[in-house]
C-alpha cells in the first residue's frame, strides 16, 4: 500500500494499537488501505498529527493518555480499526487457520466463518 502524508500519520497510530507480530500478524496499516484507517480512525485524526511530529519513545505514553483522556473517541476508534482488521482477508485466514490447528469438535469443524460476518458486514458499512 501506498501512504499518503495523512495515511501514513493514521497508519502510525493504527500500528501502535495493532502492531502485529510477524511472521504471523500483519500491521494493522499492511492490510488496511488509506479509506479504511481514514474511516476507522476519524475520532482521533488530531491524535494521529499530534503522534506524527512526537519522537517515537513518547507516542505509546500519549496514546495512553488519549485513552485515559478521551475514552470514548478512543474506544470508537479502537473498536473501528479492530472491525476493519479482522475483517480483511488475511487476517481472517489467519483465524481461521488458527482455529482449524486447534481441537475439533465431533462435528470436524471448529471455524464457522459466519461468525465474522457480521463483524465484515460492519466494516464494509463504515
Amino acid at each position: 500500500m501506498t501512504l499518503t502524508p495523512d495515511t501514513n500519520r493514521l497508519a502510525l497510530v493504527a500500528d501502535l494499537l495493532i502492531p502485529g507480530r510477524a511472521p504471523d500478524w500483519p500491521a494493522a496499516s499492511t492490510v488496511l488501505d488509506g479509506v479504511a484507517l481514514a474511516r476507522a480512525l476519524a475520532p482521533v485524526t488530531a491524535l494521529a498529527s499530534d503522534l506524527a511530529q512526537m519522537p517515537a519513545d513518547a507516542r505509546l505514553a500519549a496514546l495512553k493518555a488519549c485513552e485515559r483522556d478521551e475514552s470514548v473517541r478512543f474506544g470508537a476508534a479502537l473498536d473501528a480499526l479492530s472491525d476493519a482488521y479482522y475483517a480483511t482477508p488475511e487476517v481472517a485466514r489467519r483465524c481461521a487457520a488458527l482455529a482449524d490447528a486447534g481441537p475439533k469438535p465431533a462435528s470436524g469443524q471448529f471455524f464457522d466463518p459466519r461468525l465474522v460476518d457480521g463483524v465484515r458486514a460492519r466494516a464494509a458499512r463504515g
